[in-house]
């Protein structure tokens, strides 16, 4: 089968399956907090289907594996925390959730990345002791946006594992947040 013949049967395959597509990878896959994404992933991965050669996307479609294939792809591109998906959403809003933790102490950094009042800093500086958080949390923050070390450093000096490290860093935030709730 030539190259302009695959198109063809392939826009035939997606325009009579995408609806299901989507609304699998909406109910099954997205869901919860990623579920504003799931167009977005959806599209994704149909562009790495297309990227394929020539032979796998008939392969595929000879075999009807494009549906299976799609929705395994999908489900591995939003666990993961190094996949094109992970680089374009879920990295955004992973990085910009410590806004308060600014290098100029004294200062916060609003939603907008504009600098505010200095209550805040004082209100996520006051969350930070070992009272209102815990001195887990309170030495996770420390050393991830005051210290600045990377996820790799923490491991390295005092051997967590890093899910781990990550998951207790987001709940230490998390509490921050809940002690700043205020602002």
């Amino acid at each position: 089968m030539s190259e302009e013949e695959l198109k063809i049967k392939l826009d035939r395959w997606f325009s009579k399956n995408w609806e299901h597509y989507c609304s699998e990878v909406r109910k099954n896959i997205a869901n919860g907090q990623m579920s504003q994404h799931a167009d977005d992933l959806s599209v994704l991965i149909y562009e790495e289907f297309m990227k394929k050669p020539h032979a796998q996307k008939l392969q595929m479609y000879q075999d009807n594996k494009i549906l299976n294939w799609m929705l395994r792809a999908a489900s591995f591109q939003i666990k993961s925390g190094s996949s094109p998906f992970y680089r374009l959403h879920r990295k955004h809003s992973v990085k910009h959730i410590p806004s308060y933790f600014a290098e100029n102490e004294g200062k916060a950094i609003t939603k907008d990345g504009e600098w505010d009042n200095d209550e805040a800093w004082l209100c996520v500086k006051e969350a930070m002791t070992e009272d209102n958080i815990g001195w887990y949390y309170s030495k996770l923050l420390d050393m991830k946006f005051i210290q600045q070390m990377t996820y790799t450093d923490m491991c390295e000096k005092y051997g967590f594992a890093i899910n781990t490290l990550k998951k207790d860093i987001k709940r230490a935030l998390e509490a921050a947040k809940q002690h700043c709730n205020h602002l």
